[in-house]
């Protein structure tokens, strides 16, 4: 029988095979799709870059409006919420930076309409009325400022045209519960000025099952002898979210061109940390091994399946911590974020040489409090509130002179502050004597940050069919930070940094980031390249909620990461522009990888630098417009991302000798990177039909998504290991000929494949057993949507 990564890489090739036959159609074009992966606007298919790009109808097809379903779109991409530390889990290639602790940013970059972000607390965010998306792969230093060796997710939003367009859009998923609206006005105000405003609203009760009810205090818990009032509602992961994008696109002059974007987010949920117990050392889950008597959930189980024990705290405790916005949400977990972000982007077109500004900010509020022993009886819970601002601003120039030379240089600055703040319980000593708080610490933290950045390249046309160009990058980064408890409880064991300490770190880096790549075209729908890239993402402070006895204002410090390797591809387009075939083959290695660790027994983070780490690998990307009416699609990737040397890894909970813990640490060697399956793919079609010709039309799209198992823990637990599985997505709908109106079945998932993100150990989980939580991923959706345009 034939494996599944061959059956993938069969229908992938069967696309292929189907073009080639050609079935006589002689109608039909791919569009063509322009890019702007090295800051200027290119075909897709005349740019050196291993890209993947998709526009607004190859967006919509399946009704992606956040990152983790515009994962769905590319092969090789791996995108899911945390909510602690970082804010998600990006990764591209199996590269990516652990979600763990705040300190962190992101190896993969988002860039929205131009401006930088490396937070992962951006995928909170509804992106939405887009009209493309980029991906690129591999490390991006000379073009993206800073922080891309693992690549960028590029996404552009849609501009005014110039016709007035409106269109309103609804939808019900039931699955989760969730009524979605969306409001589209776009036109020009007069000759030379457009606008476009775009809302989504969304409101969801959420996908998991909460089956935790009222329960007595248990006897163990003497010093707080309260009932625990069970679940807030019978969902768990419900939220309401805004939001509202401002575009004004103004052209004065023939050669000058400005876009204002300033998009607002509100996000209100019942808990972004929302973690399942997956494996446990009993029958039930454990709420917390470490007080005296251990006390185990008597409605929970340990399995993937989306049902959970999320209880909330007890009045008592909530109306007494640090941070009052807890009791004034009467024990309930909650999560909030709202954010601004900004962007102007300013191009002048002098002769020879074209002028580019892009102004950023983005700005954003985060607080959750949480249940993390996920039982009825919450034993282990956190408060975290961070508030960060980033300024940035980018200069450009690129020539077009008449000769064989051309050349583009700039400069970028950012200045970025994060605030955050923390508390947390994990141990049941009561009210504090002195303050009457619950909480067993509180802390707070505060990072300043500065990095500018000097980069230029030579584009050397040797001939018509022959480039060569060459930059590099040129990098300073400086960080301060300050952090300490604030309060600590006066019962609590001596772990934590005592109160009123503070740790005060720097770091300061410097780098330099060369890429030189050779092009060549020797046919009009041919190219070939090879490229040499480097890569870097700075390194930093790690501000963990919890600071133990053994952090140093030297020990949080953490290196800078990079990379370097090369790749070499083919983009190619037949059968006078119905096929694409592209292809590339690459190698990259990884210095000083930036990962972090997890100590279940006192839920503190914290990031090291593992040594060496390598991703080598192949992608096949094929699209055939068959005819007028239908086409189809296949991608496939084999992808063997492994530590080169890491023989200081944190073993997790419960690791023998004989299965490599010795003295507290196991050797990585050799082993898989978190999240980078061997073997991913898809394969799809979308075909338009008339019902009545010219008065109803239909379309059907179907696509079916494969990857490979993948490891889900920093540690590498094999009980974490998610295995191998496939995911199905269709689309069938109605719709006007005219574009006046659809009506469409959309499912994501169809067959509700359960699979699930990062996982670690659970917090208050048995020293010496298996009791493991994981993010499980939102399973099947099936949603009934109509627009209509005006």
């Amino acid at each position: 029988m034939l494996s599944r990564g061959t059956r993938l890489a069969t229908a992938v090739i069967g696309v292929s095979a189907l073009a080639v036959a050609d079935m006589g159609l002689a109608f039909g074009q791919l569009e063509e799709i322009v890019v702007t992966a090295r800051k200027r606007a290119e075909d897709l298919q005349s740019v050196p870059v291993a890209i993947q790009a998709f526009d607004s109808s190859q967006i919509a097809r399946f009704a992606a409006t956040d990152l983790s379903e515009v994962a769905d779109l590319a092969n090789q991409v791996i995108i899911n919420e945390s909510g602690v530390g970082l804010g998600a889990n990006i990764r591209i290639r199996g590269l990516g930076s652990a979600t763990l602790d705040p300190g962190i940013e992101s190896s993969v970059v988002v860039n929205a309409d131009g401006v930088q972000l490396d937070r992962g607390h951006i995928i909170r965010q509804a992106f939405f009325d887009l009209q493309s998306v980029e991906i690129l792969k591999g490390p991006q230093a000379l073009f993206y400022g800073k922080n891309s060796p693992g690549g960028v997710i590029a996404l552009n939003s849609a501009r005014p045209g110039e016709t007035f367009e409106s269109s309103f859009k609804a939808g019900y998923e039931s699955e989760a519960r969730e009524w979605l609206a969306e409001l589209i006005l776009s036109g020009p105000i007069n000759d030379w000025l457009g606008a476009r405003l775009a809302y989504r609203f969304s409101d969801q009760d959420g996908f998991y099952k909460n089956v935790a009810r009222p329960q007595p205090a248990p006897e163990s818990l003497a010093l707080e002898p309260f009932d625990f009032p069970g679940r807030a509602s019978s969902r768990a992961g419900g939220s309401r979210t805004h939001t509202l994008r401002l575009t004004l696109d103004a052209a004065p002059r023939d050669d000058f061109d400005a876009v204002l974007r300033v998009t607002g987010t509100q996000v209100r949920h019942d808990n972004f940390l929302l973690l399942q117990n997956v494996s446990c050392t009993e029958d039930q889950p454990v709420t917390n091994a470490h007080i005296g008597a251990p006390i185990f959930e008597p409605e929970g189980d340990c399995r993937r399946n989306r049902t959970l024990t999320h209880g909330s705290i007890p009045p008592e405790i909530a109306n007494n911590q640090t941070f009052s916005e807890t009791g004034r949400r009467n024990g309930d977990p909650f999560g909030r974020y709202d954010s601004v972000l900004a962007g102007l982007n300013l191009d002048w077109e002098l002769p020879n040489v074209t002028l580019s500004s892009v102004t950023g900010f983005y700005w954003f509020d985060y607080e959750r409090y949480d249940n993390s022993d996920n039982t009825t009886f919450w034993q282990l819970g956190g408060i975290q509130l961070e508030d960060q601002r980033v300024f940035s601003q980018e200069l450009r120039a690129l020539t077009t002179l008449p000769g064989r030379f051309n050349f583009m240089g700039g400069i970028y600055f950012e200045d970025m502050k994060r605030d955050s703040d923390n508390a947390g319980k994990i141990f049941p000593l009561g009210a504090d004597p002195v303050t009457g708080w619950f909480n067993n610490w509180a802390g707070q933290s505060t990072v300043e940050a500065t990095a500018w950045s000097a980069f230029g390249q030579v584009i050397f046309d040797v001939r018509d069919d022959l480039e060569i160009t060459a930059g590099v990058r040129y990098t300073d980064d400086e960080r301060d930070g300050r952090q300490g408890h604030i309060f600590v409880h006066t019962l609590a064991p001596p772990i934590f940094q005592p109160e009123g300490e503070q740790l005060v770190s720097s770091f300061s880096d410097t780098n330099f980031s060369p890429e030189a790549t050779v092009t060549w075209r020797p046919t009009a729908d041919l190219m070939v390249y090879g490229a040499f890239r480097t890569g870097y993402k700075a390194g930093g402070i790690s501000t963990s909620p919890v600071l133990t006895l053994a952090a140093t204002e030297e020990n949080v410090v953490f290196s800078s990461e990079e990379a370097i390797g090369g790749e070499i591809g083919i983009k190619s387009t037949w059968l006078d522009g119905r096929l694409r075939i592209n292809a590339d083959i690459y190698q990259y290695d990884f210095d000083d990888l930036q990962v972090s660790a997890f100590d279940a027994g006192t839920t503190a983070f914290s990031i090291q630098n593992a040594a060496e780490a390598r991703t080598r690998g192949a992608e096949i990307e094929t699209e055939y417009q068959v005819n007028g009416d239908l086409y189809v699609w296949g991608q496939l990737a084999y992808n063997k991302g492994t530590y080169t040397d890491y023989d200081t890894a944190p073993c997790y909970s419960g690791q023998t000798e004989e299965q490599g813990c010795i003295d507290g640490v196991q050797d990585l060697t050799g082993q898989s990177l978190n999240f980078a399956p061997r073997w991913t793919g898809s394969v799809g079609f979308d075909w338009l039909f008339p019902i009545v010709e010219g008065r109803l039309h239909s379309n059907l799209s179907a696509e079916l998504i494969y990857s490979d198992s993948y490891e889900a823990m920093s540690t590498n637990n094999p009980l974490a290991r998610q295995s191998s599985f496939w995911r199905t997505n269709l689309r069938a709908g109605i719709f006007d000929p005219n574009d006046r109106w659809e009506l469409a079945f959309i499912s994501r998932n169809l067959f509700d494949r359960r699979h699930h993100g990062g996982c670690a150990d659970k917090p208050g989980g048995f020293p010496a057993g298996q009791d493991i939580q994981c993010t499980t991923l939102r399973g099947r959706q099936l949603l009934l949507q109509g627009i209509v345009r005006f």
